[in-house]
């Protein structure tokens, strides 16, 4: 499976500056605002970053796949200590195909381990979420963050054509939930 995120060299990542006899890594940091920008840029991804509110940060940047181009966005809750990375599917659901998509994703969502999708009914939206709580004091590596992102970007992916054939060739979505079990891994995370 191709990854679209590159791993960290936990040897050579995020050395800190001025030290030349201690190698540090990002694994030897606390959790902090910088491991999404490390990441992004690690993977040479364009993002925008929006500050909500004291609390909250957004960064948003395009992930070109197989089946399509999905949105990602990355939030950051400071006072909760959450982290969130949602893919979005492109478009909106159309009003008469929300039952079968929500049906398509209850049992894609049963088959996943971490993540899951969600269906935003005033918004016709659907996304694909998965959240991290971490303490000031806990050990939040690149690498969770950059595999979780791979495997987000894969789920949505993978499952776009069969989100295609719900709403336009009006397929069941018990049926083609039986058939992409049959053609993907659904470990994929």
């Amino acid at each position: 499976m191709k990854r679209l995120f590159k791993l960290f060299d936990n040897s050579k990542a995020n050395k800190t500056p001025d030290s030349e006899s201690t190698e540090q890594t990002n694994q030897d940091n606390p959790m902090d605002s910088n491991v999404v920008i490390r990441v992004l840029e690690y993977n040479d991804k364009k993002y925008d970053i929006s500050t909500v509110d004291e609390e909250l940060e957004e960064y948003r940047t395009n992930f070109n796949q197989s089946n399509g181009i999905f949105e990602c966005l990355i939030t950051e809750n400071k006072n909760k200590n959450i982290l969130s990375v949602y893919f979005y599917f492109p478009g909106k659901i159309p009003e008469n195909k929300i039952n079968e998509i929500a049906v398509f994703s209850s049992l894609v969502n049963c088959s996943l381990y971490l993540g899951g999708f969600e269906l935003h009914i005033p918004e016709n939206s659907l996304r694909l979420r998965n959240s991290f709580y971490y303490d000031k004091t806990s050990y939040f590596s690149d690498n969770v963050l950059a595999s979780s992102i791979n495997m987000l970007s894969d789920i949505i992916n993978g499952c776009f054509p069969s989100i295609m054939s719900i709403i336009y060739a009006d397929a069941n979505p018990t049926d083609v939930y039986n058939q992409f079990l049959n053609r993907v891994d659904v470990n994929l995370n």
